[in-house]
C-alpha cells in the first residue's frame, strides 16, 4: 500500500510515469493524491478495487486501466469503470474469475470496447443475458463450459448462435 505522503511526493515528479505493479491496494485517500498530478498512472498489481477507488480513477484522463490482477469486480466499481470506458477509451480486466450478473450487466454497458475475460470459466445466466443485447464483441476464451441453465435461456442461445465462437471454446 502506498503512505498518503509518499504518493504526494511522487506526483510532484513532473516528468515520472506513475507505474506501480506491486501495490495490491489503494485507499480512496491516495487515490485521489494519485490522480491530482498530471502524469500517467498505471496500477497492474491492484487485487482488489473498491467503488470509491474505482470512482476516482474512472474521472482520471491520465489513469491507464490495466487491470490485470483484480479477480472479483463489485457492481458499483463495474458501474465507475464503465463510465471511465465510455469517455476515455479501454478498460483490461483480464484476472476477472467471475462475472455476475450486475457486473456484467454495468459492463455491458460501455459500446465503446472490445471486453475479453480471458480468466471467467463460467458464467451465470443472468450475466450472459446481460451481453446478449450489447453491440460490440466480447470475448469469453476461459469459458469451459456452457451450464443448460444457461443453454436453455433464450436470450443466451441467441447470443450463442450469433457468436459461434463463444460456444465453440474448448
Amino acid at each position: 500500500e502506498i503512505a498518503p505522503e509518499l504518493a504526494q511526493d511522487l506526483v510532484n515528479c513532473p516528468t515520472c510515469f506513475l507505474r506501480f505493479p506491486a501495490v495490491s491496494r489503494v485507499t480512496p485517500e491516495v487515490a485521489r493524491v494519485l490522480v491530482s498530478g498530471k502524469q500517467g498512472l498505471q496500477l497492474p498489481g491492484l487485487t482488489e478495487i473498491d467503488p470509491e477507488v474505482a470512482a476516482i480513477l474512472a474521472a482520471s484522463p491520465n489513469w491507464a486501466p490495466y487491470l490485470p490482477d483484480v479477480t472479483t469486480l463489485a457492481p458499483e466499481a463495474a458501474k465507475a469503470l464503465a463510465s471511465f470506458v465510455s469517455t476515455f477509451g479501454d478498460l483490461q480486466l483480464t484476472g476477472l474469475t467471475s462475472l455476475e450478473p450486475g457486473v456484467a450487466a454495468e459492463l455491458a454497458k460501455c459500446q465503446r470496447c472490445v471486453t475479453v475475460f480471458p480468466a471467467v470459466r463460467a458464467i451465470e445466466p443472468e450475466a450472459v443475458t446481460a451481453f446478449a443485447g450489447c453491440k460490440r464483441p466480447f470475448a469469453l476464451p476461459g469459458l469451459a463450459s456452457l451450464t443448460p441453465d444457461v443453454a436453455a435461456d433464450r436470450k443466451s442461445t441467441r447470443l450463442n448462435s450469433s457468436h459461434e465462437w463463444i460456444s465453440r471454446m474448448p
